[in-house]
């Protein structure tokens, strides 16, 4: 089987137009300011009267600016605190790769019949994917995912539908069943254009669902399709800002390596600020690195940081 990652997610959660309208006026920021170069003035409107954004990407902007997380706007629904907490476990279990644990806690702490819609899908989820990554049993992964993308199934299709057509079609993937797993992989691929809800860790779980994607791609021959894939994960993580100062703090610890005379060391830590400044589109870092690397004489000359 490839060594794709597999996704997880905690639970489905819902915007705080109201915290995002108080934060707004703490800041002394207009509609229209707010909305600047981001999206339309109505659009911030149906945010902070109808807790609806049009994309992932809006909302990551539009917390940017305001200075907030995007968990600090939003708000979990559909599962209890203890449903929630108990998902939870079964999410650090599986990204642990504690794939046969998280299936035995999963059967032992819920019980199937009193669940709701939306924590029968991420049991069923779950159930699928422990099977196949705990017990290499693909017949009742499938059977599982199936049914999970059944619950609800006339409803807009939601990221948790997105994660379920992606492990079908990385189940398929380990049957050496190509045509199938093209088939889900793509929908599942599809579909990440059709949400309009946001779920917590949100960018990582794209991120690597994107990863996934372009590997399988790359296992075809199918290089610039892969190539396009890793461009959309590098691009929402840079959008993400979850490296937001690691560039900064890469570039700092190097250049203090080089005054105590560890230049090797500085060299590693030049090259992973260079990186990150990349992804960030730091320009300001990468005309730094740039003169540095020129006045120190460091082992930099192969990238183009002019870029």
């Amino acid at each position: 089987m490839f060594s794709y990652y597999i996704i997880f997610r905690r639970t489905e959660i819902i915007i705080l137009g109201d915290k995002i309208k108080t934060i707004r006026k703490e800041l002394n920021l207009s509609q229209k300011e707010l909305a600047k170069k981001i999206c339309t003035q109505v659009t911030i409107s149906k945010i902070e009267k109808h807790n609806r954004v049009p994309s992932i990407t809006i909302l990551s902007k539009i917390c940017a600016r305001l200075g907030v997380e995007i968990e600090d706007v939003c708000l979990s629904e559909n599962n209890s605190n203890n449903t929630y907490n108990k998902f939870k476990v079964i999410e650090n279990l599986c990204a642990t790769s504690n794939h046969i644990k998280a299936y035995r806690t999963l059967i032992s702490e819920f019980d199937e019949e009193n669940l709701s819609a939306f924590e029968l899908k991420e049991y069923l989820y779950y159930k699928g994917l422990t099977q196949l990554l705990g017990f290499n049993n693909k017949q009742e992964a499938l059977s599982n995912l199936n049914m999970a993308l059944l619950v609800n199934k006339y409803e807009q299709h939601s990221f948790m539908d997105v994660l379920v057509m992606h492990a079908i079609g990385i189940t398929y993937l380990s049957d050496k069943d190509s045509g199938k797993a093209i088939t889900y992989i793509e929908k599942s691929l599809e579909n990440i254009e059709k949400i309009d809800k946001v779920t917590a860790n949100y960018w990582n779980h794209l991120v690597k669902l994107y990863y996934n994607s372009a590997k399988f791609y790359s296992e075809l021959k199918e290089y610039k399709k892969a190539i396009e894939l890793c461009t959309k994960g590098i691009d929402l993580y840079g959008e993400s800002k979850k490296c937001f100062y690691l560039d900064m703090l890469m570039y700092e610890k190097g250049f203090n390596l080089l005054k105590n005379k560890q230049k090797k060391e500085a060299e590693k830590h030049y090259f992973i600020a260079a990186g990150l400044g990349f992804v960030n589109n730091n320009k300001q870092l990468l005309t730094i690195i740039r003169k540095d690397s020129l006045e120190y004489k460091l082992a930099l000359n192969y990238l183009d940081l002019k870029n």
